[in-house]
């Protein structure tokens, strides 16, 4: 199991050690299941943390190191990078370039001009689904959908019902 990239934004690291360290306490068949159920809650947890809006911003960031002037690079972290020198911000080859995913007409924003108004949601929930769902809950046997969607499904008839 890998999630250690530099790029990945640190509340994904964070889960992934507290779902590593779960896993690593499971000695027989019925502490697999225990574990099983509290590697669920730990990925919900940080599900509804990050629909809430709770997660502190910066646990958002992803950060890759440049090797261009961004006039001169191509792709998402080049667009960051081009727009930060627009700002008044110095970057050069080798600059760290940290951002958050965004809605709107630019798709990622270096961290100091983003609120969380801005952030992509659905975009930081499939990296979820990708770093956890396929690399850990997929092996336990657990659908990454239901637990994303179980949450809203009885916040939903709740409403409805009330």
């Amino acid at each position: 199991m890998v999630v250690k990239k530099s790029q990945t934004p640190q509340f994904i690291k964070h889960a992934f050690s507290e779902i590593t360290s779960e896993l690593s306490k499971v000695m027989t068949p019925e502490h697999f299941e225990e574990a099983k159920k509290n590697v669920c809650k730990i990925v919900s947890s940080y599900i509804d943390k990050l629909k809430s809006k709770s997660l502190d911003l910066n646990a958002l960031i992803f950060s890759i190191q440049i090797s261009k002037l961004p006039q001169e690079g191509k792709g998402q972290v080049y667009d960051v990078a081009r727009y930060a020198v627009e700002r008044g911000i110095e970057i050069r080859p080798g600059s760290k370039v940290e951002f958050i995913k965004t809605i709107g007409s630019f798709s990622a924003k270096p961290i100091g001009f983003v609120s969380w108004d801005d952030v992509d949601i659905d975009t930081y929930l499939q990296h979820i689904r990708s770093d956890l769902g396929d690399q850990i809950l997929e092996h336990l046997g657990v659908d990454f959908g239901e637990l994303l969607f179980a949450k809203d499904s009885l916040t939903r008839f709740f409403k409805v019902e009330s």
